[in-house]
């Protein structure tokens, strides 16, 4: 990880594709794969090297978060119960 000061105080803790396939418990292929199809955490080419800022990785997979219903949690169980 990198920490590179963008304005004043704040800094930018960047990622390399390595570190930010652990963040997000996925293969290194798969952000790769992510990056090209124009999907995934938002990335950065800096000086010929993809870098993930580490906050963006996070609020990236908070907004992909798939919150289930009520509705859809007893049918979840139903269909367990009766093996489907």
């Amino acid at each position: 990880m990198v920490n590179h000061n963008t304005r004043g105080d704040e800094f930018m803790n960047f990622l390399t594709t390595k570190e930010a396939a652990s963040l997000v418990r996925r293969p290194e292929s798969t952000l790769r794969r992510w990056r090209s199809a124009g999907k995934g955490p938002p990335c950065y080419k800096l000086e010929g090297q993809w870098a993930y800022v580490e906050e963006e990785v996070i609020e990236w997979v908070r907004a992909n978060r798939i919150t289930f219903s009520v509705r859809d949690e007893h049918f979840e169980r139903e269909a367990a119960r009766v093996n489907l």
